[in-house]
């Protein structure tokens, strides 16, 4: 005999609220249908239609003929709508309760997986359910989490990615909501304050802030909604000030009573700073900005994003090109602003042209501990959409952006490294300006995942961070590599005096940081072991005199100057691997590129690239101490069978690594930006 618990088949109110969308609507219920069977879920329907003319009533009807239904005056709006609804749905009990916008189109097991989330009616875990915009894979509603600014009331989304994460979320967006009996039995209905907006993320912070709930995400995306576009809204900047103010007053807008309710009950003590914030923005005129991440037509006026760098480096110059061709494709035009490399850049000699990007004279003003860069930029990027500048404190004018930011200038990217992980060199100041600015913007471009990590971990929601896998553009270097025939490579070893030994090759500026004396006393301690081990050092800068003076007593020390594409492709044929013990950044993908694994130091002070580097894996990461360091280096050379896996791993990372890849990064992270609302 099985005594098994029966299973009970749970119940769940479905409230769903119209108003003149009958296409939409239709698609939505039939969507929930198919979603219900699948959940094995009893459901019903609450249909609250608030004045339709176009038949929506009874076309819900006709498609589901036992669904209970209520006819408004159309004054009711969302808000009062649905909760005339909820009402409804609360009388008769149910295990849950399902908000559902008319526009939302189900996937097959949306609603087994909103149960499977929030599991136990008497439980007081609400379940979200994350959406997708349609045809794209970017997120456009879902749970959301309050952002560490000075306003309470700014919130970032939270996708699948992070619903196993420990990020809890704080309020929701209510297109697609279940409430288990619990919660709806405590935090009861939507505040009556509210006609239309506001609703939702007001429940979801009453339910987490004095109840208790939690809210979990969906783990994968479990339906379709697209996100509310801002034409003819008072977000509009093609309407006129009169009309955008009197969208602004809306039921649909920002009704002073509802947002200073919402301000003065979620915003904390700087709450009227923010009520005030919005009504600011829109008296203060600002460039159209209607973008979203689909292609625009090509009537459409286009949309401005700028680019704002203090120098333009060579390796640079093919992101840029491509981007622009990416973006005009989306109706986006991209501008390059770029200045002058200091006097220490300008010792590396690799300064890029672009004949399409502005050049600015930039200003150094000597301060306490480092110099400050001012760019002279503001007028000239008065009409651009969106800004995007590099993550440094000596630039200046980034505190200028995320002040004009939040009353109707440009919206603000950043693009850095996130936090300084070298601490014994980072200022307390200049990581504290950091995180402020990092919450300050509208979005964060990432070097690498581990800086996208740290920069979440700073308080930006993941849906606001682009990790742009930062790369160069190593196809030529490859093929360059690839055509040297072992007869040219022989000839180079020829002409370049070398023995038929090991070679190790270092690329790159010659400066301080790139710890170049270590790297030579590495090559001593290598020759002790390898008597016919050979250095080959290959670039420029400051540190080149005091380097030809050691080549002078050392005759297996060869210092070449700067190589580019061919030459150095050449010169890397006889090399068995790349030396760089100071400061790895971008010389990874070269070295994978010119089939070389890439050994270095275990220092602090190395560029985020250093994230590609897996020890063992495609390079070596060897301690600090030169003797040490020789011993591992020596080992690995005479393993022709571990050296060749390190070459063939590196190579991997660079053809994967690729500067196509980053711009198309960079370029969809720009129109998900534009995309969205302006985080200020």
């Amino acid at each position: 005999m099985d005594n098994s618990p029966e299973q009970t088949v749970p119940t769940v109110a479905v409230v769903l609220a119209t108003h003149n969308r009958q296409s939409s609507t239709l698609r939505s219920l039939a969507s929930l249908l198919v979603a219900a069977e699948s959940a094995d879920a009893q459901i019903s329907i609450i249909h609250i239609d608030d004045g339709s003319t176009d038949g929506t009533a009874q076309a819900v009807l006709r498609l589901i003929p036992d669904a209970q239904q209520v006819l408004t005056d159309g004054n009711q709006y969302w808000a009062g709508a649905m909760r005339v609804g909820l009402t409804l749905a609360y009388q008769s009990n149910p295990d849950y309760v399902l908000w559902l916008n008319d526009d939302v189109l189900l996937y097959p097991d949306a609603l087994k997986e909103l149960l499977a989330v929030s599991n136990n009616p008497a439980a007081l875990t609400i379940a979200v359910g994350a959406l997708l915009e349609p045809g794209t894979d970017t997120c456009s509603y879902s749970a959301v989490t309050a952002q560490q600014t000075w306003r309470k009331t700014v919130f970032g989304l939270l996708t699948p990615d992070q619903a196993n994460g420990t990020t809890t979320a704080d309020t929701m967006n209510g297109n697609l909501v279940l409430l288990p009996r619990a919660v709806y039995q405590q935090v009861g209905n939507f505040d009556p304050v509210f006609q239309h907006g506001m609703a939702d993320y007001d429940y979801g912070l009453r339910a987490t802030q004095r109840f208790g709930c939690r809210i979990a995400v969906s783990s994968r995306f479990l339906g379709e909604c697209a996100r509310n576009s801002t034409e003819g809204t008072f977000r509009d900047r093609s309407l006129g000030l009169r009309e955008r103010w009197k969208l602004l007053l809306d039921p649909k807008g920002l009704p002073p009573k509802q947002w200073l309710h919402f301000q003065r009950c979620h915003g904390g003590p700087t709450w009227p700073i923010a009520a005030a914030s919005p009504y600011v923005q829109t008296l203060i005129p600002r460039r159209l900005n209607r973008s979203n991440s689909a292609p625009r037509a090509s009537s459409a006026p286009p949309v401005e994003v700028v680019i704002l760098y203090k120098s333009l480096p060579h390796y640079r110059v093919p992101l840029y090109e491509l981007m622009r061709e990416q973006l005009a494709q989306s109706n986006v035009t991209l501008r390059l602003i770029v200045g002058q490399p200091d006097a220490v850049e300008s010792t590396k000699n690799d300064t890029g042209e672009i004949t399409w990007a502005e050049q600015v004279q930039n200003r150094q003003l000597p301060a306490r501990g480092q110099a400050l860069l001012w760019q002279p930029v503001l007028r000239s990027v008065r009409d651009a959409d969106l800004v995007v500048v590099e993550q440094a404190s000596k630039l200046i004018v980034n505190n200028f952006f995320a002040g004009w930011r939040r009353f109707g200038g440009p919206q603000l990217a950043l693009w850095g490294h996130g936090i300084n992980r070298n601490t014994a060199a980072s200022s307390a100041a200049g990581e504290w300006w950091k995180k402020l600015m990092v919450r300050q913007s509208d979005w964060f471009f990432a070097y690498t995942s581990g800086v996208a990590e740290d920069v979440i971990a700073m308080g930006v929601p993941l849906g606001q961070v682009t990790d742009l896998h930062n790369a160069i553009d190593t196809r030529q270097l490859s093929s360059f590599r690839d055509a040297v025939s072992d007869e040219e490579s022989a000839k180079t070893r020829s002409e370049l005096g070398l023995g038929a030994g090991p070679v190790g090759l270092y690329v790159g500026s010659l400066y301080k940081e790139k710890a170049l004396p270590s790297l030579v006393q590495i090559g001593e301690q290598i020759r002790s072991i390898i008597p016919d081990f050979e250095l080959i050092i290959v670039g420029d800068g400051e540190e080149r005199p005091a380097l030809e003076a050691l080549a002078r007593s050392r005759p297996w020390l060869h210092i070449l100057g700067t190589l580019f594409a061919a030459e150095l492709a050449q010169v890397a044929s006889v090399a068995s691997l790349m030396m760089i013990p100071g400061w790895v950044g971008l010389v990874v993908l070269d070295a994978g590129a010119l089939r070389l694994p890439i050994i270095t130091s275990d220092r602090p002070d190395h560029s985020v690239e250093i994230d590609y580097v897996t020890d063992g894996v495609n390079g070596l990461v060897c301690p600090v101490d030169e003797t040490s360091a020789a011993a591992m280096i020596s080992e690995l050379l005479r393993d022709p069978d571990r050296l060749a896996r390190m070459t063939a791993a590196s190579r991997k990372l660079a053809d994967e690594t690729t500067i196509e890849n980053m711009a198309a990064r960079f370029t969809q992270g720009i129109l998900d930006c534009l995309a969205q609302e302006s985080r200020s």
